[in-house]
């Protein structure tokens, strides 16, 4: 009886794992689908799927979880099907990739410690799940290190034997690896036609772009901007430094600063998506976000805002990194903690949101070149539209 509760539990696990993979490796192909890690624990995984370990060799880490699976289950299934000749080498391979994935899962798990930014509930579920099955297929398949070592010394000694008399041991498992190695060409072969067909389609982008209303969007002085205030391009960012997606597009709000600032303003302006400062929203998406708002409006302050946006955005923004940054930055700290304090910070921080919800602004990054909206922000699609813009505008003026 106790052998079959844990075969169920075993069974259920790695059920549900299965389909939080699927939803992860979906996740990391649609960005913008939706997102359970929010809804569920108020915390996007968002930050884990555009990270820099979100993939190994080309396929999403979701897709490994598949792949993972999919021989655990192969394993179990090769000894039913071609008889119990093989049930020892499939515990040896059973132990073999469940202790891989245990130590997969202690580093990422470490990796999440160390960049909290890059936390994913869903993911810790799954790592959880894996740590937990490593134990139960030991108790399962009563085979551990001792047999796992016990394994390694026969066949060192039995190559010899081996050669004859396991051939067709050695076929069923090549058969094994062609399948394995079909699953993780197929899942990558998945992930490049998506990415492929995700594509931009500049021209139907630049049409979003011409059919949306300009609107006035007022710059006071708090707020940090960068650029020429003369030109003829004004560029409006609500961002949140707590937000996956800007993290991402502040890689192009540099290139867009450096390579247009002698004909565009960029405005930065503060919406967090976090309840501790922002009434529009009615859910705590990401804690902390204020505080890290009130300290770039404090680095503003002193001239430093992009240096502190790149700063903050190149790491993660919890609270001990926001003191830290400003000393990196070389801001004047004293008078960094005493503003960010200030009643003024917080005025300036209403204000803020208040604009982004008279926009009708739900989301991070939101972008507007001259009043209008761009509503696509991937790699190159903002800078396009601005080269497209000045382009409009200097055949405007030569025709006068």
């Amino acid at each position: 009886m106790k052998t079959i509760v844990i075969r169920v539990l075993a069974a259920v696990l790695m059920i549900l794992a299965v389909v939080l993979s699927f939803y992860l490796f979906y996740k990391h192909l649609h960005a913008g689908g939706p997102d359970v890690c929010s809804a569920v624990f108020g915390n996007s995984c968002n930050g884990a799927l555009s990270g820099p370990y979100a993939e190994v060799l080309g396929l999403p880490l979701g897709g490994w979880g598949i792949l993972y699976y999919f021989v655990l289950g192969l394993f179990f299934l090769i000894p039913l099907l071609f008889g119990k000749a093989f049930l020892e080498g499939s515990r040896f391979f059973i132990f073999l990739f469940s202790c891989c994935s245990v130590g997969a899962g202690i580093y990422l798990m470490g990796v999440m410690l160390v960049h909290p930014g890059l936390f994913c509930p869903l993911c810790t579920i799954i790592h959880s799940i894996n740590f937990l099955l490593f134990f139960l297929l030991i108790k399962i398949n009563g085979y551990g290190f001792p047999q796992f070592f016990t394994s390694l010394r026969m066949r060192r000694g039995a190559r010899q034997q081996a050669a004859t008399a396991g051939f067709w041991k050695m076929f069923g498992f090549l058969v094994a690896g062609l399948f394995m190695a079909s699953a993780f060409f197929g899942l990558k072969a998945l992930a490049l036609s998506v990415a492929a067909g995700q594509r931009v389609d500049l021209k139907k982008v630049l049409a979003d772009y011409d059919r949306q209303p300009a609107r006035q969007i007022p710059v006071g002085p708090g707020d940090a901007s960068t650029g020429n205030p003369s030109g003829p391009m004004t560029l409006v960012i609500f961002t949140d430094f707590y937000c996956p997606a800007c993290r991402m597009f502040a890689a192009e709000t540099d290139s867009i600063v450096k390579k247009f600032s002698s004909t565009c303003r960029v405005v930065f302006k503060q919406f967090p998506l976090s309840t501790d400062c922002n009434p529009t929203i009615h859910k705590n998406m990401h804690a902390g976000a204020c505080e890290a708002a009130r300290a770039a409006l404090a680095a503003a302050q002193q001239g430093r805002f992009m240096e502190y946006h790149r700063e903050l955005f190149s790491s993660d923004s919890h609270e001990k990194k926001l003191a830290s940054a400003a000393q990196q930055c070389g801001l004047n700290l004293p008078a960094f903690e005493a503003f960010r304090n200030s009643p003024a910070v917080t005025a300036i921080l209403q204000a803020n949101i208040a604009e982004g919800a008279a926009l009708g602004i739900d989301g991070t990054p939101a972008v507007f070149l001259n009043g209008r909206q761009i509503r696509d922000t991937r790699p190159g699609v903002v800078r396009s539209v601005l080269v497209r813009e000045l382009q409009s505008r200097q055949s405007s003026a030569v025709n006068k």
